[in-house]
């Protein structure tokens, strides 16, 4: 190869090298529109496409004692610019997209302005998995629910098991732990008395926590979890093998 060969080999490599670089890398995850979780159930994304990088863009995510967090706007490449509520105090908020959704940052003091003392926003939300939707999984179980009152116990299983193995990453923990329950009393009433047990297994140590204990008597943030500890404390005695000797 001449010396005038190479270089213009050269120039086409670098030029090519130019264009990878100004795009932002081949190959890297993009913002998309959608419905999106945030990891643990808690955070809702809403993205709409508008125009070339644009989104619009809702975010409503629940803390601890019912504080949460509303905002929503534009985003522009990677960032949104949401007008502030104290003066002085804006709020910049980044969006990265992730191979499993879009994570999400509060990039300034201000956008703490946007949520409740003991709520966050800040987080990897998720694109959920088929008929984890909130939406769907409300669906299922109703469904489960009907088939368990008309006594269809295998097919009211069989209805809300992949609720419990599909969905876990965006179910919050008060719907997973009533979901456990209605499966455990559905094991019950099939005799199946060590899978009742099992599917029941990550909830004991919390549970036990509540023996005895009133809704008055905890703290606000942990009031709704009563009924469902309550719940499975009395469906560990009814599946334990004391009740079966």
């Amino acid at each position: 190869m001449t010396v005038a060969s190479r270089l213009h080999s050269y120039i086409i490599a670098l030029a090519a090298c130019l264009i990878i670089s100004s795009t932002g890398g081949a190959g890297e995850p993009q913002l998309h529109s959608g419905e999106y979780i945030l990891e643990g159930g808690n955070g809702r994304l809403s993205l709409q496409k508008t125009e070339g990088k644009r989104f619009a863009f809702s975010i409503l995510a629940v803390g601890a004692n019912g504080h949460s967090c509303s905002l929503d706007g534009e985003v522009e490449k990677t960032q949104a610019h949401v007008p502030a509520i104290v003066e002085d105090r804006p709020c910049v908020v980044g969006f990265h997209a992730t191979a499993k959704g879009v994570e999400v940052r509060a990039e300034s003091d201000g956008c703490r302005d946007y949520c409740g003392v003991r709520a966050s926003f800040s987080g990897l939300y998720l694109l959920p998995a088929k008929g984890c939707a909130p939406a769907e999984v409300d669906s299922t179980r109703r469904e489960f629910k009907q088939l368990y009152n008309k006594k269809a116990f295998l097919q009211a299983k069989r209805t809300l098991e992949p609720i419990l193995s599909r969905c876990a990453a965006t179910l919050n923990y008060l719907d997973t732990a009533w979901v456990r329950n209605d499966l455990a009393i559905t094991h019950y009433r099939l005799k199946e008395f060590t899978a009742c047990m099992t599917v029941l297994q990550p909830l004991v140590e919390a549970a036990s926590t509540y023996e005895g204990a009133d809704v008055e008597n905890v703290l606000p943030e942990l009031q709704e979890l009563v009924p469902v500890m309550k719940a499975t404390l009395v469906n560990l005695k009814l599946c334990g093998p004391q009740a079966h000797q």
